[in-house]
Order: C-alpha cells, then structure tokens, then sequence
C-alpha cells in the first residue's frame, strides 16, 4: 500500500494541513487523491492516536465522505487489500466504514 505519503495517494482524500483541520472546518484542509481504493488513509495513525482529541476534531470536522469511510495506519505496518485486509508488520490498522472500526 505504500508508505506515509504513498499510502496517501492511493486513498480517497490527502489531509493537507493536520494543525488547521483540528481547529477549522474547512474542505480546503483535504485535496482529492488517486483513489485507488475509497477510503482515505491516515498514515502514522498511532501518532495520531496518542492525542485523541486531535484525531477526533480532525474526523468530526471532515467532509461527511471522509468522516465515513477512512484507514489509519500505524507507523512500522503495512496492509494488503484483496478481497480483505491483511495487516503486515508489529501496528495495527484501523479500518473505519460508516460509524465501525474493526481493528486488525
């Protein structure tokens, strides 16, 4: 799936400014990108995590179609998407569809 910024492109939505989404809600803080598959990736997700508020000012202010369907990745692991998700390496990946996360 690529790492960091190449796992980013291949999602639905790249997040251009993290600080800004957390304060703004603001579409101009997403670009759209490749959308290889739909979901938007969250590259380093445990970093993200380790300050909750963040993240979730971060989600709750997103376009609804981010807000819905996005992957948080954590740093040092990998996913491979076939006709399911298979997570490589010592993290975990969130996947986040309508308002379930399945953690693998």
């Amino acid at each position: 799936m690529g790492s960091s910024a190449g796992a980013m492109i291949m999602g639905g939505y790249i997040l251009k400014r993290p600080l800004r989404a957390n304060l703004l809600k603001n579409n101009k803080n997403w670009q759209k990108a490749f959308k290889i598959i739909e979901p938007t990736i969250l590259p380093h997700f445990n970093r993200f995590n380790q300050i909750p508020f963040f993240l979730n000012n971060i989600i709750n202010k997103s376009p609804k179609e981010i807000k819905e369907n996005w992957i948080g990745i954590d740093e040092n692991t990998a996913i491979i998407i076939e006709n399911n998700y298979i997570k490589l390496g010592n993290g975990h990946a969130t996947i986040h569809s309508g308002q379930k996360n399945n953690i693998i």
